[in-house]
């Protein structure tokens, strides 16, 4: 199945570099950001079935189906919206517009279920990961150090997955301005290990340019955070530059 969802997104591939080329532009009406998008994510999509197409659990082969589908549901889509415009040029300019926001519409489901389906992909990937790595633990005590350690560096909590897919499907919308995700509770229920299984997870070390980890106490210096910030994310200047310069860089 994972090569019918390969040959799918090749597919789709094929068709989304050909509406753009400078023949066709001058014909179709497209959002050219809502294509490279799309573009995006089928290409993360082909890496990762290039890597792990050998896969065949149960979950694999039921997400290549589904990544078939969608690549398949974005062909039509698009199909429908070449020959509409070509079809339609003589229509008045109402029903061109309601043909065009009825196409994007429909891509942008389809960029929504082949988000939520890397999200998944990506989880089974760890999954099989943690499945190779697991060592014995059975020796060890409850509450032993080395459990807790062994959790944080190199899996995901289990009963966390529902979570961590929700924070991660939420940080990668795209949505304008700051977001804020609180993760509250009480202590020792695994907020910092949600957190942080959730900076480094591959989707979203690939969706991010830059990511930055800061720890607050509540006695906390606003100056001393800014520039802790600003260190992590700035190219090779000088260490003294000023806070203003350094603002910059965000």
């Amino acid at each position: 199945m994972a090569v019918a969802a390969y040959a799918s997104l090749l597919s789709l591939t094929r068709i989304l570099e050909s509406i753009q080329s400078p023949a066709r532009l001058h014909q179709l009406r497209l959002d050219t950001k809502q294509i490279q998008c799309l573009q995006d994510k089928v290409k993360l999509l082909l890496d990762f079935l290039e890597v792990h197409s050998q896969g065949r659990s149960r979950e694999m082969e039921d997400l290549a189906r589904q990544i078939a589908d969608a690549a398949e549901e974005a062909e039509d889509a698009v199909d429908r919206h070449v020959v509409d415009q070509l079809r339609d040029g003589s229509q008045d300019e109402s029903h061109r517009e309601a043909a065009f926001s009825s196409y994007y519409q429909d891509i942008d489901r389809v960029i929504a279920k082949i988000e939520s389906i890397t999200i998944e992909l990506m989880m089974v990937k760890e999954e099989w990961t943690d499945l190779q790595e697991q060592k014995p633990i059975a020796s060890l005590p409850v509450g032993s150090s080395d459990v807790l350690s062994s959790v944080d560096k190199n899996s995901t909590v289990v009963g966390f997955d529902e979570h961590l897919v929700r924070v991660m499907d939420e940080l990668t919308r795209d949505e304008p301005g700051l977001q804020i995700f609180p993760i509250v509770g009480m202590g020792g229920i695994g907020k910092t290990t949600l957190a942080r299984n959730i900076f480094e997870h591959p989707y979203i070390m690939n969706h991010f340019d830059m990511r930055s980890w800061l720890t607050i106490s509540q006695e906390y210096n606003v100056k001393k955070i800014v520039l802790d910030l600003l260190n992590n994310v700035k190219t090779k200047e000088s260490d003294q530059e000023t806070l203003a310069k350094l603002g910059n860089l965000l």
